[in-house]
């Protein structure tokens, strides 16, 4: 093989993935967000500062769905947020964008499997490590056995989980008042907004949970049947459905109990039933929901980190092996390596640190991904675009402003973890001025980014 040539075997299956699979996966990248980690934004905003921070974030991921769609449809490649900063800066530039989204995905994934991990032992109280090894293994099996296979399975999964909420919500509402809401307790005085603007700001990520991880469908891109329709109707959709999942738990859970159980807990709806008492066999059902939930989000993040990987080894930056596929064109190399990593921090870190590294990461992604959109608008108009993003300038500008306030209040939630995340991106474009951008091959990127050049 020649030193310039992506491998012969990295080629991903075409045509697998309709419009409805691909909302089924925007869904699940993001659900597990309902079923745990939004609860702990009531600690940092009190419940009406988390309501507002879920609001602004839904307007930022409505514009960045737009901004997303449209570059989706005019460079549909399994790198996403990579091939697009690359098209429009360079190859280093998309590098770092492409690694930066590769780090937030493992991140993801490790906080996914705490979280499964928790509604699990919820469910039989059996927990811990032993029940991290079996979700990995059996994943990362569905994986290897080629995505179409296991993306049949995802929109019933998508279903469990809704379906899950809906019961959730029936079985919580009875006990509903607004006075829960604002009652406080433990470190959250009472009030609506106890902690005021800066509530509000500190509330970003955390209203990012109901929505982070959907901006990944456009890794899917190459293997869409038609990503100029599916792709717009897949991301609005998926945006939609989880905005409505989120203003309902924000209502149906801390109306019902109050915000301090709530605060610290990796399962909220479960803590949320004990405390008003619902049936045994109601709590059974939304424990196997919410488990069936978030092996759905589980199962999305895997696919996401492999196509990333997938997409930045084919091009070179990142060694070779990553990017070969076994006689299914399941990417191995780049679910396995990076699963034992992500199932590392799921064994032995905790969730709400490893998710705000996830949130800066994928911020920072979001902030170069919209530079992207805006320049690729200015400089190459004759790009065919056979989708445009609505509200064109305006919708950019609003997701850019919005997206650099999710960025600071990101950092701030977690200066140390997140200097560390911008150290390792560092090093990796340490390892491509040194090495990587002497051994890039030539690929199919290569002709969606109309160029060759550094």
């Amino acid at each position: 093989m020649n030193d310039n040539e992506a491998p012969a075997d990295a080629v991903l299956a075409r045509g697998n993935i309709g419009w409805v699979q691909l909302l089924a996966l925007g869904v699940s990248y993001a659900i597990a967000g309902d079923y745990a980690a939004w609860n702990y934004g009531l600690g940092t905003s009190g419940w009406g500062g988390l309501m507002i921070a879920v609001g602004v974030m839904a307007i930022f991921y409505l514009c960045l769905m737009f901004c997303m769609a449209e570059l989706a449809a005019a460079i549909p490649s399994a790198g996403g947020g990579y091939a697009f900063v690359r098209r429009a800066f360079g190859r280093a530039p998309g590098f770092a964008v492409g690694f930066c989204i590769a780090i937030e995905y493992v991140m993801l994934t490790a906080v996914i499997g705490i979280f499964l991990s928790s509604y699990f032992q919820g469910l039989t109280g059996m927990g811990g490590v032993w029940v991290m090894v079996a979700a990995y293994a059996i994943f990362l099996s569905m994986h290897l056995l080629g995505v179409g296979e296991a993306l049949k399975v995802m929109l019933a999964l998508a279903a469990i989980g809704f379906a899950g909420i809906v019961v959730f919500t029936l079985f919580t509402l009875p006990h509903f008042s607004f006075a829960s809401l604002v009652a406080g307790g433990g470190p959250v005085p009472p009030g609506a907004f106890p902690f005021g603007l800066s509530g509000v700001v500190a509330g970003l990520p955390f209203g990012m949970a109901f929505f982070l991880a959907v901006e990944g469908l456009p890794l899917a891109s190459e293997e869409v049947r038609d990503p100029v329709r599916d792709m717009p109707i897949a991301m609005i959709l998926a945006w939609a459905t989880l905005l409505l999942l989120g203003v309902v738990l924000l209502f149906a859970a801390p109306g019902a109990t109050g915000t301090a159980p709530l605060l610290r807990t990796d399962s909220p709806l479960i803590v949320a039933m004990n405390a008003v008492r619902v049936p045994p066999v109601v709590m059974l059902l939304v424990n196997v929901a919410g488990l069936v939930a978030i092996s759905a989000s589980f199962f999305s993040t895997i696919y996401a980190y492999s196509r990333q990987l997938f997409a930045l080894s084919r091009a070179g930056y990142l060694p070779r092996f990553l990017s070969h596929t076994n006689r299914r064109h399941a990417p191995w190399a780049a679910l396995l390596f990076p699963g034992v990593v992500a199932f590392a921090l799921s064994a032995w870190w905790s969730a709400e640190p490893a998710l705000l590294v996830g949130v800066f990461c994928a911020t920072l992604s979001y902030l170069c991904m919209l530079a992207a959109f805006i320049y690729l608008r200015v400089t190459q108009p004759e790009m065919p675009r056979p989708y445009r993003a609505f509200g064109g300038a305006v919708t950019v500008a609003v997701a850019l402003v919005l997206a650099a306030g999710a960025f600071l209040s990101s950092f701030l939630a977690a200066p140390l973890w997140s200097l560390i995340a911008a150290g390792l991106i560092g090093l990796g474009l340490v390892y491509y001025g040194l090495y990587a951008r002497h051994h890039l091959t030539h690929s199919v990127d290569d002709r969606l980014m109309g160029e060759g050049a550094d």
